[in-house]
């Protein structure tokens, strides 16, 4: 019914709508409200047709309220106000099926608000543009996959600001900076490599607050450990004979530099085995005690003068038990896996494990 008698206790549509209007629709930048119904109709302008169950067709041509409305017993309803604004309000589901193309073009602000879960999905490419700035905020986690590669290119700064850990796990990292590049942490700063190079084209400074160690095998650094030794008991030599043979403005620079390279051998010396074991490390994956990929490529050098095999291995369906039973779980079962394939393969093969879910071995 679209009107009725101040008596009747019969609703009508325009209190249906009324009842119905939806306020308080949630934007990103705000929010909007559902327009109030239009209707202002005047008799005689206004046309009504009203079917048995309920379903009704309005023409308003009321001066002014100029309105086309129509509305399905359910409460689904279109209408057209006098200025061309039109509101579509549906009960149910909605369905738009289109054969061909289709074009959607807005030439003011658009909102999409959606209360449940959103599914785009693009059985070809993709193309999203936009000419000015983007923003993109998420309550909870946000994953993104790629098959293949992915490309990040900023024509300004780009900034990355983690409050939890950052991991990058890669089978090749490559850093160039076209001017100055720094690194800060606040806590403590480790790298380490199998082989190390720092070379710089201009003026290098170190400075350290606290104590500073170095170890090495081989290499230059003032007074060699050899010199120290050959030169040690010549010096003391000469020196218990004829106490007054050296000017004391040398002879205790002198002796001040032997302590200090006989302190500097004492320090390698302890250090060495600690590099040895350092060198292991470097070459051995953390998690399964097994070779890493930086070993077996080592090793490559070495079968490519015999004949043998190399096997690559992944585990099919692993991303699936982490995410389902988290990390822990998926760590176990790696170390599992690796111990099977130890006691499978023969002797004098290598087993490494590359990265993630992969392996590689060696026969």
């Amino acid at each position: 019914m679209l009107f009725r008698s101040e008596k009747s206790s019969e609703d009508t549509i325009l209190t249906k709508k009324t009842s119905t209007k939806i306020s308080g629709i949630s934007t990103p930048t705000g929010s909007y409200d559902e327009p109030a119904s239009p209707y202002g109709a005047k008799y005689p302008f206004n046309k009504v047709y009203e079917t048995e169950s309920g379903h009704i067709q309005e023409f308003d041509d009321t001066p002014g309220q100029e309105r086309i409305n129509t509305y399905h017993r359910s409460g689904t309803f279109t209408e057209v106000d006098a200025n061309g604004t039109q509101v579509n309000y549906i009960v149910g589901d909605n369905f738009v099926l289109m054969e061909q193309n289709g074009c959607i073009h807005v030439a003011g602000e658009c909102n999409i608000t959606v209360d449940g879960q959103t599914n785009i999905y693009a059985r070809s490419d993709a193309n999203v543009k936009v000419e000015q700035n983007a923003t993109i905020t998420v309550g909870n986690n946000l994953d993104i996959g790629a098959a293949n590669d992915v490309t990040l290119a900023a024509g300004g700064d780009l900034m990355a600001e983690v409050g939890g850990k950052f991991a990058i796990d890669a089978g090749e990292i490559t850093m160039k900076s076209q001017g100055a590049m720094s690194v800060h942490a606040v806590g403590d700063y480790s790298a380490k490599g199998a082989n190390m190079a720092l070379q710089s084209e201009g003026n290098a400074e170190i400075n350290v607050a606290g104590t500073l160690n170095m170890a090495y095998d081989e290499g230059n650094l003032g007074m060699s450990a050899g010199e120290a030794v050959f030169m040690s008991p010549t010096l003391l030599a000469i020196i218990a004979l004829r106490p007054g043979y050296f000017p004391t403005y040398i002879l205790i620079p002198t002796i001040t530099t032997l302590l200090l390279a006989f302190l500097r051998m004492s320090i390698v010396l302890r250090h060495a085995r600690n590099l040895g074991e350092e060198k292991i490390l470097a070459r051995t994956d953390e998690l399964t005690g097994l070779p890493n990929r930086r070993r077996l490529i080592a090793e490559l050098d070495t079968f490519s003068k015999i004949e043998g095999a190399l096997l690559l291995l992944d585990l099919n369906g692993f991303k699936a038990v982490n995410d389902r039973y988290g990390h822990g779980v998926g760590d176990r079962i790696l170390k599992q896996v690796a111990h099977r394939f130890s006691r499978a393969l023969p002797t004098g093969a290598i087993l490494s494990r590359l990265g993630g879910d992969e392996f590689g071995v060696l026969i």
